[in-house]
């Protein structure tokens, strides 16, 4: 796992965040995200970046308003590290 979290390369995400954490989204990533899906309650949305222990703790510390759906690897990491936290 540690090594996979030392990757440098960006890859395209796609993320769903609550619509309280728009601000927080914009500040994480500027205003290039691509904005995919916009309900009442939540969005979607895709960026280029890099799916690492940096992301990997943002997501967390926003407990669960922000949530990442692809790609499966970056979701598989993110839950592995979580289940690792628990221990």
């Amino acid at each position: 796992l540690g090594r996979l979290l030392g990757r440098s390369t960006s890859v395209m995400l796609r993320m769903r965040a609550d619509n309280a954490f728009a601000d927080k989204v914009i500040d994480r990533f500027g205003t290039g995200i691509t904005i995919t899906s916009n309900r009442e309650e939540d969005f979607e949305f895709s960026v280029k970046a890099r799916a690492d222990a940096d992301l990997y703790s943002w997501v967390f510390r926003c407990g669960g308003g922000v949530e990442i759906l692809a790609p499966i690897s970056a979701c598989e990491e993110y839950k592995k590290l979580c289940y690792a936290a628990q221990i």
